[in-house]
């Protein structure tokens, strides 16, 4: 029978952790992502190696091997390519359906009547995925699209019209402007007149004056009184030469804000704190004296303008069972509408007789979680409305309101997959 020795005290105190560290990253380099980030939490040895570039860099090429070169950690990268594998930047207007995902823009254009057609996917040279997407002027003559990305980078694009007839053409977005200064993605973006008002995950907001005739970005301030990610923002009503504007962020706090071309700086008019659940979005008709913020905690505040532009707070509702994440206003209407995680759509009517919204009424509930929600406008004359809903699995439901919301039927529903060449 053969005798087995006993295991030396030498041998039995040794460790992976023993080895070199180039020898550590080969063998980190043969685990899947997953298995890397829970290695990652086993030690802050290990921890520090999971985030070595050359263990992701080959993870994120050959996962995406569009990719190109980026400025941070490619661990960071690759979660947020992971992080927006589905619709994050919604826009919507009578011609157009932009929809961000990841470093690409899909568009549908609306056909008479109102049907959307799918166009070729516009490809941006974001160097990562698309978060936020507005519109600067409604010709085409001196339409910008303004994306802003998780990389802290926004760009104005000039989008080339096809010549008349060319139905279906490939369209290309030419990047005119570049506005760099964040160091974490861009969160919320608003723009009204001349200005352009964005925030990001580091906390901190930036305006910037849009100069139409030369297409020239100036810088105007930089704020940092947050401490948190920024949520949302929404322009107030208007003033003589003055922008008035709110901002919301993960602290759960609401801050007014006054910018004029008169003032070296942006102004704090108003502060509103410890809020149960931060603010995830707001909506104004900009018409009226109320706007709207839903938060985390399935609630929706209502709050009345002053007239300086500062919030006095009318009512809280309890709105859902998950958290509001879009809502939705019309023009000269007492009528507002919320979405929510929880996958459905609820329509809110103000009392005649007092401050306060009651349910009127409750789209069935949709597969997923509501992304955005929106109402357009298709005959004013004959009070026509569209109400359009991005869903999180990737459905664009329409549906048509006439008038909204005493009647709502649905339309269409739109839907895009998931492509890896993105």
């Amino acid at each position: 029978m053969q005798n087995i020795s006993p295991v030396t005290d030498q041998a039995n105190s040794w460790n992976i952790c023993s080895l070199p560290e180039e020898i550590q990253v080969r063998i980190f380099q043969h685990l899947s992502p997953t298995e890397v980030c829970s290695a990652a939490r086993v030690c802050k040895m290990w921890n520090a190696i999971a985030e070595d570039n050359l263990i992701w860099k080959p993870k994120m090429l050959e996962t995406w091997p569009k990719c190109q070169t980026f400025t941070s950690t490619w661990m960071k990268l690759f979660r947020i390519n992971r992080l927006y594998r589905k619709p994050t930047a919604i826009l919507f207007d009578h011609n157009h359906f932009y929809i961000g995902y990841n470093k690409c823009l899909l568009l549908w254009e609306n056909r008479a009547p109102y049907h959307p057609i799918p166009s070729p996917i516009m490809e941006t040279d974001h160097n990562a995925p698309i978060t936020v997407i507005l519109r600067i002027g409604y010709l085409a003559s001196n339409r910008r699209i303004v994306t802003g990305s998780a990389d802290g980078m926004v760009k104005l694009w000039k989008e080339e019209v096809p010549a008349v007839g060319l139905v279906g053409s490939q369209k290309e977005l030419v990047c005119h402007n570049t506005i760099l200064g964040h160091a974490d993605a861009i969160t919320a973006m608003l723009i009204k007149r001349k200005w352009i008002v964005i925030g990001s995950a580091d906390a901190k907001i930036s305006i910037w004056e849009n100069n139409v005739a030369n297409e020239a970005i100036n810088h105007y301030d930089f704020i940092s009184k947050h401490t948190d990610s920024i949520t949302a923002l929404q322009s107030g009503p208007d003033f003589s030469n003055t922008l008035v504007f709110y901002s919301a962020s993960k602290d759960r706090t609401i801050n007014v804000w006054k910018v004029s071309g008169d003032e070296k700086n942006a102004i704090c008019l108003q502060t509103i704190k410890d809020l149960e659940g931060s603010i995830t979005c707001f909506a104004w008709s900009g018409f009226d004296k109320f706007i709207y913020g839903g938060t985390t905690d399935n609630k929706i505040f209502v709050w009345e303008i002053n007239f300086d532009g500062t919030l006095k707070q009318l009512v809280k509702i309890d709105a859902h069972d998950q958290q509001v994440t879009c809502l939705g206003t019309m023009r000269f209407s007492s009528y507002f509408l919320s979405g929510s995680d929880d996958g459905k759509i609820k329509i809110w009517k103000k009392n005649p007789d007092k401050e306060e919204w009651d349910l009127f009424h409750q789209i069935l509930p949709f597969p997923s979680g509501i992304l955005h929600i929106k109402i357009i406008e298709v005959d004013r004359l004959r009070n026509a409305k569209k109400l359009v809903v991005v869903c999180k699995n990737k459905e664009i439901h329409l549906f048509n309101c006439a008038p909204l919301p005493t009647v709502i039927l649905p339309i269409q529903v739109l839907t895009f997959k998931d492509r890896e060449e993105f």
